[in-house]
């Protein structure tokens, strides 16, 4: 399952709304992977983020895919760990991962 949502954009003079963008959760999901990575950043620092050897990943839905894709532009490593509630959930979002075109 994936997020629904919207955003709204407002002029920054008038406060009046300019657009609606119904994007189905997607600018939610790149948000917050985004701000992951950032705060990664702010966090560790870029000599830390070379030394990092796994990424850990907890939940295997539309989030954990978005930090994934994410994290894996700041670190070099591509060794994952991922722990969800179940094994199924877990091998479906190694598939996921394994047939990814981001």
């Amino acid at each position: 399952a994936s997020n629904t949502g919207v955003v709204f954009v407002f002029d920054q003079s008038s406060l009046r709304l300019q657009a609606v963008l119904c994007d189905e959760g997607l600018l939610t999901e790149v948000r917050t992977a985004a701000a992951c990575v950032y705060a990664s950043r702010l966090c560790l620092g870029e000599e830390k983020l070379k030394k990092v050897e796994k990424i850990g990943i907890v939940g295997g839905g539309v989030q954990a895919v978005w930090q994934l894709r994410f994290m894996a532009a700041i670190v070099d490593s591509r060794k994952v760990v991922v722990k969800t509630r179940t094994k199924a959930s877990a091998e479906a979002f190694i598939q996921r991962m394994k047939t990814s075109t981001f």
